[in-house]
C-alpha cells in the first residue's frame, strides 16, 4: 500500500511518499524553488532530454531548468524537501556568511540524505502529520498538492499534473473531483492564489508589485487574477499588499 506524510515548516515542506506500485514521476523545472529528493531505495533518474539516466541511491537536487523523470522504488519510498530559493539563500548566508559556497564534493549527497532523514525524524516527533497509510485517492491528492506546491508557477496542464503523480488524466480528474469537489485546474488556481497571498502579505518592499506576485505564481492575465483573488479572499490584492507597506 502507498503512504504519504507531510510536514510544513514555514516556507519549506518535507514530504515522505511511498507509491506502493510502479510509477514514473515527472517534475518540470523547479525554477526558483529548491527541491531535494532523497531516495530510500534505488531510484532511476533522467534529467532533461537525455536518452539515458542513472540509478541514484542518495540525495540529489532537481534541475531548475530541465524536467526530471523519476522511477522510485515502489515500496521503499523517498523524502522530498522543497523550499523557496530566497529562504535557502538566507540560510546559506547564516551558515557561511559572505564566504562563497563550498565547492560540490562527492560527500554532499550523503550529507543531504542524512540531513533530510534527521529533519524528518525530528519533525515527525513534533508533528501530528506523521507518515501514515492512506487510501489511494487521498494518497494521490497529497502527492498532487506537494507536486503543485513545487510546480504551480510553471505553465502547468492537466496532463502535466497527471504525469507528475503517475496517473492518467481521467484518473486524476476522478480523484480530485471525488476528494475535493473541484477540477484539477480549479485546484491549481487555488494553490496559485494561496501562494500569491503569501507573497503579498509578507512583502516589505516597494519592489513587490501585484503584477510581479501574480506572474511569479503562474498567472498571465492580471485582471482575471484580481477577480479570482477577490472571490477567494474577500479583498483585492492591493488591500493585502498595502498594510505591509504602511507598516514597513
Amino acid at each position: 500500500d502507498g503512504a504519504v506524510g507531510v510536514v510544513h515548516m514555514e516556507s519549506a515542506m518535507l514530504v515522505f511518499v511511498r507509491y506502493g506500485g510502479e510509477v514514473i514521476v515527472e517534475s518540470p523545472p523547479t525554477a526558483r524553488r529548491m527541491v531535494a529528493t532523497v531516495p530510500l531505495g534505488p531510484m532511476h533518474v533522467t534529467i532533461g532530454s537525455a536518452g539515458f539516466g542513472e540509478v541514484k541511491e542518495s540525495g540529489f537536487v532537481l534541475s531548475t531548468d530541465a524536467r526530471t523523470l523519476m522511477r522510485p522504488d515502489p515500496w521503499a519510498g523517498a523524502l522530498v524537501l522543497a523550499a523557496d530559493e530566497e529562504r535557502v539563500a538566507e540560510h546559506r548566508h547564516l551558515v557561511f556568511g559572505d564566504d562563497p559556497m563550498p565547492q560540490p564534493s562527492p560527500n554532499h549527497s550523503p550529507m543531504l540524505a542524512h540531513a533530510c532523514r534527521r529533519a524528518w525524524s525530528a519533525a515527525s516527533t513534533l508533528s501530528t502529520q506523521t507518515p501514515r497509510p492512506v487510501q489511494v485517492g487521498r494518497r494521490h491528492l497529497d502527492c498532487l498538492r506537494q507536486w503543485l506546491s513545487v510546480n504551480h508557477h510553471a505553465g502547468v496542464t492537466v496532463t502535466d499534473m497527471a504525469r507528475g503523480i503517475g496517473l492518467s488524466v481521467r484518473q486524476l480528474q476522478a480523484v480530485v473531483r471525488e476528494g475535493l469537489g473541484v477540477t484539477p485546474l480549479e485546484l491549481l488556481r487555488e494553490v496559485r492564489l494561496d501562494r500569491a497571498r503569501e507573497i503579498l502579505s509578507s512583502a516589505d518592499s516597494d519592489a513587490m508589485t501585484i503584477a510581479r506576485a501574480a506572474h511569479a505564481c503562474g498567472f498571465t492575465h492580471l485582471g482575471r487574477f484580481s477577480a479570482h483573488y477577490r472571490m477567494r479572499f474577500g479583498e483585492s490584492p492591493s488591500m493585502t499588499l498595502q498594510p505591509r507597506r504602511r507598516s514597513a
